[in-house]
């Protein structure tokens, strides 16, 4: 059952980024070529990374303090922490991939912070539904050892 959530989940929430993609897509597309075209996509990219940083705050806030009390696990098969796990990493993703095709040229300040801070809350939300770090493997040694025989 916890699976089939989990999948469940991460497909509502790669719908709903890939309709915030196409609206990102369109709204540049239909910009006209004046002076300050692709402002507005740059804006609404701000305010993305804005927007998911605040819902992981809020959602791992959430998680430690109050879902933690009750030691049970309510939080972390939810739609919303899914949500703001993947919509940081794909965030993270947009910022890597312009970083590295040389369409943004900022490399410091605070947009450098709220990728990083992308980075963390993707990470913590992520590993944490997966349980990623949590489960180790414990061999047992076999101490007995058998009895040399000797012919």
């Amino acid at each position: 059952m916890k699976k089939e959530l989990i999948y469940r989940n991460a497909t509502i929430s790669f719908i709903v980024i890939n309709f915030w993609s196409l609206y990102c897509f369109f709204e540049f597309f239909t910009e006209q070529g004046t002076l300050f075209s692709g402002l507005g996509v740059f804006n609404t990219y701000i305010m993305s990374t804005l927007f998911s940083l605040a819902i992981g705050i809020i959602v791992i806030a959430l998680r430690l303090f109050i879902f933690k009390k009750e030691k049970k696990n309510k939080l972390r098969n939810n739609l919303l922490y899914m949500f703001s796990g993947i919509f940081n990493l794909n965030i993270l993703i947009i910022y890597s991939i312009t970083i590295i095709l040389d369409i943004f040229r900022i490399t410091e300040g605070y947009l450098v912070y709220f990728a990083m801070g992308n980075f963390l809350i993707s990470g913590i939300i992520i590993g944490d539904i997966f349980e990623l770090g949590t489960k180790t493997k414990t061999y047992k040694l076999n101490r007995e050892r058998k009895p040399e025989t000797s012919c």
